[in-house]
């Protein structure tokens, strides 16, 4: 039977509910079955000793690193939570940034004797406030991965730094006399310096062209919002200013956004001491999320009916008076006028009495309701989300003191497109690889791997091998984070600092350092570089009383400098944007998303982050096809059978799993896996779901009309979801007797607190 919680029946997967007979014989030796076994070594794990043996590598260079002989002459100041004194024994702690995708986290690093031994979250950060991700605590695994690139190499051979500057240099000056073109590939450029370089290496070689790239991007809600309000800054929500909050296809607490920042805010506003306060969450998706797990209603949705159900919902808002035709467009009224919410809910065949109720806690909370769109969705629902949200009155949840800006933007499918012709025609000279991976990034239908094959000279600066050092000829190895100098401004009105805490491990260099080395004809101190744009930048516009050198000390050990803010122009929500799409649901639905542990698989060859369980489904070291259990009778498949995906003449293979909570006819896959070339821990874990990746638009994640084959093959997942039953005979209802588990509706709380 399942454990039992006052009159429920509480289960921990499907097995278990249908009470399978292997599982309840499983829980009854879940600790003791296979301790007396003879050994027998074909019945042992496949995880071989070479695979064991670089994890204990990585977990040997981390015990035994100590800092000696700190080769960068910069200063750096600890962050004064500990004596300033070194003493044997007594840890330091380091204030200091981590930045990725656009996001940035205020850290502070421990350490012992000079040796970085944790990362922790800065409290002194206005953001984040003292807390950081999961990737980030286990970063500082990276910083001791034996796997990491350790010297400069040409054609695969170790060379100098000194002979591969002169060979680049060379390169490029050549390449900029015959006017040919010199293609960098970058991701989100965070840092202001880094930006100044990258402006001066542009006017040192005119024919330089920056290619941004980002996997799993946010630009649907990004464009949308420029659209709307023609805006630079995005701003974050007030999640515990709402009363209402309709979450569609969105996992705003788990991996959309700032999660730090959204969980923080919105626990503030889930208060139960402070009843009348707590706000409530609806939660309408296709694929259960961390979001839907904490919602109070949820409802399962195809994706790809996300924009009929917003239309519907306008409609029975108009209905209930909570605006009117008056403040809309006719193209508009249109659009609502053809969807009404009787007709959805027959259609997509959720319950009628729980849309029209999403939709009376909206009219009755206007001002005080949120809708947010997911990073999935198509720009279209982001624009009408953003509508009905100034309708509502919603923009007065919007924060715009520290909003995220938004001046980078990822390249176009023509611009890509153009680039891969340009490198089959021979017009392109060079490639630099700025710390990107656009060959695992880009879809694999674009050809970037062949068209790379055509261009002579490849550099790639990377801190770790990928997909993409495997096919330069020119490797430069880069500093670690927690070796390195820099500085990031993600957020308005704010920018953090980044110092190295650490000499380097190898011979490495700073990225930055090494454009400029191109530039100038005399190596170029970038910790003087990046102090110099400091000043110009921060301490001069700021109108401190200190001295500079006062200020920069304090700024670095702090970590956090307020600086001015970008205005900001409140425009007014323009209707004639707002377009008609049509979608028709045939075969099945696959929904693309990012991963919860190491995103989009940069961090991948963290061991750490590898067995780290899956939030939700609980599986650890792979990605999975999720359906429902529906879909799966449909298909005839059950748990770890290899099914073949098929979208649009793309084809891959993944692993079921069938998860309670997905709509029927959806699959949802994650990014981050399949890596290739990536280093012992990362190379051929889980499946690259990025060839099913759309070349004519790099920010759709959601795809109809695919097909799914049953392969016959299995591919055995491994999941803690079963693990540490409670019902056994030994520990029969402890978790009653102890209290260990209590559940109630609210309504109950109130009545027995």
């Amino acid at each position: 039977m399942s454990n039992k919680i006052g009159t429920k029946n509480i289960w921990k997967s499907i097995k278990e509910y249908q009470e399978d007979p292997e599982v309840l014989e499983a829980k009854l030796h879940e600790f003791k079955q296979g301790v007396t076994d003879d050994f027998d070594p074909d019945q042992q794990s496949t995880f071989s000793r070479r695979k064991f043996l670089a994890v204990l590598a990585a977990s040997t260079a981390y015990a035994a690193t100590a800092c000696t002989n700190y080769r960068d002459k910069g200063e750096i100041v600890p962050y004064v939570k500990r004596p300033e004194e070194i003493l044997p024994g007594k840890p330091t702690y380091y204030a200091s940034t981590f930045a990725e995708d656009g996001l940035s986290y205020g850290v502070l690093v421990k350490t012992r004797e000079g040796r970085p031994i944790k990362v922790e979250g800065n409290p002194d950060d206005p953001i984040n406030k003292g807390k950081i991700p999961s990737r980030v605590h286990a970063s500082i695994l990276n910083l001791y991965d034996p796997d990491r690139l350790q010297s400069p190499t040409i054609s695969k051979v170790k060379s100098s730094w000194k002979i591969v500057n002169e060979e680049i240099a060379s390169k490029l000056a050549e390449a900029n006399s015959a006017n040919k073109e010199i293609a960098v590939f970058t991701n989100h450029i965070t840092s202001p310096t880094t930006a100044k370089v990258l402006d001066e290496f542009k006017l040192k070689f005119p024919s330089v062209k920056i290619y941004t790239t980002h996997l799993a991007n946010d630009n649907n809600r990004v464009s949308a919002w420029k659209k709307c309000y023609d805006q630079n800054i995005l701003p974050s929500i007030k999640w515990n200013k709402a009363k209402i909050i309709v979450a569609l296809e969105s996992d705003f607490l788990g991996k959309e956004g700032n999660t730090v920042e959204n969980r923080a805010n919105y626990a503030l506003g889930r208060d139960i001491v402070n009843t009348k306060e707590l706000s409530k969450l609806y939660s309408v998706e296709g694929a259960m999320s961390l979001t839907g797990m904490n919602s109070d209603i949820r409802l399962r949705l195809n994706p790809q009916l996300q924009f009929e159900f917003v239309l519907s919902l306008a409609n029975q808002l108009m209905q209930l008076g909570a605006f009117g035709a008056s403040e809309l467009s006719d193209n508009v009224i249109s659009l609502i006028r053809k969807n009404s919410l009787n007709n959805f809910a027959e259609k997509s065949g959720l319950q009628i009495e729980k849309l029209k109720l999403i939709a009376k806690d909206l009219a009755e909370n206007k001002s005080n309701s949120i809708l947010v769109a997911g990073d999935a969705l198509n720009e279209k629902v982001h624009i009408f989300v953003n509508l009905l949200n100034d309708l509502l009155g919603n923009n007065s949840l919007y924060n715009y003191d520290h909003g995220f800006l938004i001046d980078s933007e990822i390249s176009t499918p023509q611009e890509l497109k153009s680039f891969v012709a340009k490198c089959n025609d021979g017009k392109i000279a060079a490639v630099i690889n700025l710390d990107a991976n656009p060959v695992y990034e880009l879809p694999t239908s674009l050809g970037l791997s062949d068209a790379l094959s055509k261009v002579e000279t490849i550099i790639s600066l990377s801190e770790a091998p990928n997909e993409t050092t495997n096919l330069s000829k020119y490797i430069l190895p880069l500093h670690n984070y927690l070796e390195a100098w820099g500085d990031h401004k993600t957020r308005n009105g704010l920018l953090t600092l980044q110092q190295p805490v650490i000499s380097p491990l190898f011979d490495t260099k700073q990225k930055e350092e090494i454009l400029l080395s191109w530039i100038n004809t005399e190596p170029v101190d970038y910790h003087k570089y990046l102090m110099e744009n400091f000043k110009t930048e921060v301490f001069d516009t700021n109108n401190s009383i200190a001295d500079f050198n006062t200020y920069w000390l304090t700024s670095l050990h702090d970590g956090i400098v307020k600086t001015y803010q970008n205005s900001i122009t409140e425009n007014k929500f323009d209707q004639s944007i707002v377009k008609d799409f049509t979608t028709s649901i045939d075969g099945f639905t696959v929904l693309i998303q990012n991963n919860y542990s190491f995103g989009t698989g940069k961090y991948a060859n963290n061991g750490w982050l590898q067995e780290l369980p899956h939030p939700v489904t609980k599986v650890a070291w792979d990605n999975f096809a999720a359906v429902a259990q529906r879909t799966a009778e449909k298909l005839n498949i059950v748990n770890d059978d290899l099914i073949e995906i098929s979208v649009n003449g793309k084809s891959i293979k993944l692993p079921t799993m069938v998860q309670p909570g997905m709509a029927e006819d959806t699959i949802a896959i994650e990014l981050g896996y399949g890596r290739k070339n990536s280093g012992e821990v990362a190379n051929e874990v889980g499946f690259n779901v990025n060839e099913l990746l759309n070349e004519n638009n790099l920010s759709q994640f959601i795809f109809g009309g695919a097909t799914i084959k049953k392969t016959g093959e299995v591919y055995k997942l491994a999941s803690t979801q079963e693990h540490h039953s409670l019902d056994d005979e030994f520990v029969k209802d402890l978790h009653l007797k102890r209290n260990i588990i209590q559940e109630g509706t609210l309504e109950e709380y109130k009545n027995n607190p």
